[in-house]
């Protein structure tokens, strides 16, 4: 297993992404098979999570916003509060998965709704996740964490 971060605090969400990626899968010596991405608010997340998925486009992602900017082990990442990070995993022997679902009125439901998409993606129905990561929308950490 391999794990390494990359950052970029170029402002354009596209340029972003694609310095971000393109570090990543140096320090990595290649493709991850998973990663997490979190960017500060300003950036167009629509374009940023394209861009990635074109980089990458059968790599699961997971993520979320962060206020300013990113922290990785070299420091922290932002210049005029923009900053983003990915954290990449290279584990071939490794299954991961992301879901995601609508909160809704329903929290705990979405819950479920994101891990059953997250665990088909593995392919090895059955097993018990070693990690679950949850992202969600501030207020709803314990509904959310209770069906996990």
């Amino acid at each position: 297993m391999k794990i390494a971060t990359s950052w970029s605090t170029n402002p354009d969400s596209v340029r972003a992404a694609t310095e971000a990626y393109n570090s990543l899968i140096e320090k990595l010596a290649g493709k991850p098979h998973i990663i997490l991405v979190h960017s500060s608010c300003p950036y167009d997340s629509y374009a940023l999570l394209h861009r990635l998925n074109e980089l990458a486009p059968d790599v699961p992602m997971q993520g979320g916003t962060s206020c300013l900017g990113v922290m990785t082990e070299n420091g922290f990442h932002t210049e005029n509060g923009i900053g983003m990070g990915l954290l990449g995993i290279s584990d071939p022997e490794g299954a991961y998965g992301t879901g995601m679902a609508d909160i809704g009125e329903d929290p705990a439901m979405a819950t479920q709704t994101a891990l059953k998409i997250a665990f088909d993606q593995t392919g090895r129905v059955g097993e018990t996740p070693s990690v679950v990561l949850a992202s969600n929308t501030p207020g709803y950490e314990e509904v959310v964490i209770r069906p996990i």
